[in-house]
């Protein structure tokens, strides 16, 4: 996470900048396949099942990139519906 001093007070304190600064691919995957499927709903095509998955071994951010793409629905898409799928969570429920 980047750091800064802050200059007018001319002091050792640091600030923590909250910031999403990686995955930039997978996110420009998921606008992408936005995008494909907003155009058809708009142009009245039959709509492409589209489904991005996020995969990898616990701790290298696939959660947070889930909460940053939330995050950005929220900003870019206001009437979009939002479905969050833990499967972890189904593990017990399905046997």
């Amino acid at each position: 996470m980047p750091l800064f001093v802050n200059e007018e007070k001319k002091s050792n304190e640091t600030k923590a900048i909250k910031e999403f600064t990686d995955r930039v691919e997978p996110r420009n995957v998921f606008w992408k396949n936005y995008s494909l499927i907003e155009n058809a709903m708009t142009s009245n095509e039959k709509i492409p099942i589209q489904v991005v998955n996020f995969y990898g071994i616990g701790g290298t951010g696939k959660t947070r990139l889930l909460e940053q793409l939330r995050y950005e629905m929220g900003e870019k898409a206001r009437n979009a519906k939002v479905c969050y799928i833990d499967f972890e969570k189904l593990k017990g429920f399905n046997g």
